[in-house]
């Protein structure tokens, strides 16, 4: 009789290793998957304001004269921010062609380090009803 005692003291003491193993695992699953999504949603938010600031951008050059250089930071949201920055692109002005500028955009959380870029390069045109037209279009850290 003790020998079964033994024995069904040793298979309860596996079975209940096994189940702590399982519930550990999917404990570390959990949260590596709570993780995995918070930072995908930074990101997205991360993204979603530097697209915001981008096209505000592009709203002022519309309605403003082209400055020598001018930024602006604005929160989103809690915790996220957006910092835009207008310079003209001296590289390429010339007396008949339109006036290029440079857009840079950057949105995120400065405190988590989930920032993302957009730099967008346009021409002005026109003085009374503007038109502003996007050339070229980069995501590169500035």
């Amino acid at each position: 009789m003790n020998r079964r005692r033994g024995l069904l003291a040793l298979w309860l003491l596996l079975a209940l290793a096994g189940l702590a193993a399982v519930l550990a695992g999917l404990a570390a699953a959990a949260s590596h998957s709570a993780r995995t999504s918070e930072r995908y949603r930074q990101g997205l938010a991360a993204e979603y304001a530097a697209e915001s600031g981008a096209v505000w951008g592009l709203l002022y050059l519309r309605s403003h004269e082209l400055p020598e250089t001018y930024s602006t930071v604005f929160s989103v949201s809690p915790g996220t921010e957006t910092a835009v920055r207008l310079a003209p692109d001296t590289d390429e002005d010339t007396a008949d062609s339109p006036q290029t500028a440079v857009v840079y955009a950057r949105g995120g959380d400065t405190a988590s380090g989930v920032l993302r870029y957009v730099i967008l390069t346009v021409d002005v045109t026109g003085d009374d009803p503007r038109t502003v037209t996007v050339t070229e279009v980069e995501n590169k850290k500035w």
